[in-house]
């Protein structure tokens, strides 16, 4: 309001020098005026300019509208070094984090030589004591087996699923943690380079088998076994 008031003034002395230039010198009739009009469009321009500046709608713009928000690998405590025993604890006591393993990757690399329903009770008691110690929810996936797997028990922290038959637990878990909300912190246990490369791209932390190991090794939870 306050540049239009002043463009409009602006107008009027112009005016009013246009018709004392033109009483005075008939040679210069209208010049002043043009010339005053210019000035007047120019600071109308500007004075819409001015009130433009700042509105929320035009902050609004300079962000992305739609953008969804992306997750972040949580990073363990200063000091600790990627890979220990101790960065890992941390890592799985971060508060709400999720852990996805890729249950047969994970077994066979740890204890390949057992049957595979040992495999699976071997591990699924190693992420037990771990899921105690750490107050971690772990989810444990295992490739579909069309002879029927039998039931595996577990404690509510370590919930174990088995793929669709013809589905691999790669995918059942990349396509899991895509969809879990960003706002949640989550780990995903597998030496998979697809697997790790897929969930990497999604923010989680990666964890290979040999972790666990380390970490069963290292300070053994209670009711862990190997």
């Amino acid at each position: 309001a306050v540049g239009r008031s002043t463009a409009q003034e602006v107008q009027r002395l112009a005016l009013e020098m246009a018709a004392l230039a033109e009483h005075l010198n008939p040679d210069s009739a209208g010049k002043p005026a043009a010339a005053a009009s210019d000035d007047a469009a120019a600071t109308d321009n500007a004075a819409a300019s001015d009130d433009a500046v700042g509105r929320p709608a035009d902050a609004g713009a300079r962000r992305s509208p739609g953008a969804s928000p992306r997750r972040r690998p949580v990073r363990v405590g200063r000091g600790l070094r990627e890979g220990t025993t101790a960065a890992t604890r941390a890592l799985l006591e971060t508060p709400g984090l999720v852990m996805w393993v890729d249950g047969y990757n994970v077994t066979m690399a740890l204890w390949g030589d057992l049957a595979l329903p040992a495999q699976r009770e071997a591990l699924v008691r190693s992420l037990s004591g771990v899921a105690t110690a750490c107050g971690t929810h772990i989810r444990v996936v295992f490739d579909g087996d069309t002879g029927g797997a039998p039931a595996v028990t577990a404690p509510l922290r370590v919930r174990v699923t088995f793929t669709e038959a013809g589905v691999e637990a790669d995918d059942d878990i990349i396509d899991e943690v895509a969809a879990t909300d960003p706002s949640i912190p989550v780990a995903v246990m597998s030496a998979d380079r697809r697997v790790r490369d897929g969930v990497s791209a999604c923010g989680a932390n990666l964890l290979s088998p040999n972790d666990l190991r380390d970490l069963l090794s290292g300070a053994r939870p209670s009711g862990a076994g190997s």
